[in-house]
């Protein structure tokens, strides 16, 4: 898989219960990835607070850019202090400008890639650049799955009839909805 940086990710974060902490939606956190540590603004997808304890879907903007992959952990503390608040999951590291509109599917994609479901996220990245299709390669770049998972649900889908091959010399594939609407 092709490493890529970034200076944005969608997660599922959850804040530590019994530390009493609030972070409202655009609050500025201590993100800390790997060996990584920047400021990044929180972005509430489903809520106005997260409270301790509770989970929630997000987006952070970060200051400064990282090398960040699908279902990467990470921590986040307030700006001036030692104590871990929370941390979370990267779904999404390359994740599309979303728009009050859009929340609800941001949602609803973040769900399908938490899940961890192989043909469900490999379905997900194909309808998501609909209607261009993808190599082999690209669906394992931007799925972020292994050459071997994602071998195996491209035969599971052909044989589902779910999908279709464009060409025979370097192998395209698109989804039969995106193939019957073009």
């Amino acid at each position: 898989t092709r490493y890529r940086s970034t200076q944005q990710a969608d997660v599922l974060i959850k804040l530590l219960a019994g530390t009493g902490t609030e972070l409202k939606s655009g609050a500025q956190v201590r993100f800390y990835h790997g060996t990584k540590e920047t400021l990044a603004i929180m972005r509430l997808f489903d809520k106005r607070v997260l409270k301790s304890g509770a989970t929630g879907w997000a987006r952070f903007k970060l200051d400064k850019e990282i090398v960040a992959y699908y279902r990467d952990h990470f921590i986040i503390r307030l700006p001036n202090s030692p104590r871990i608040i929370g941390g979370g999951t990267i779904l999404d590291s390359r994740p599309r400008t979303t728009t009050r509109r859009d929340v609800k599917r941001t949602i609803a994609e973040l769900k399908i890639l938490a899940s961890g479901n192989p043909k469900d996220i490999i379905t997900l990245t194909m309808n998501r650049n609909e209607p261009a299709p993808l190599t082999m390669d690209e669906l394992r770049d931007l799925a972020e799955l292994s050459n071997a998972t994602v071998s195996q649900i491209i035969d599971e889908l052909l044989d589902e009839q779910a999908i279709k091959v464009l060409s025979k010399d370097l192998p395209c594939y698109l989804s039969q909805a995106a193939f019957k609407r073009a």
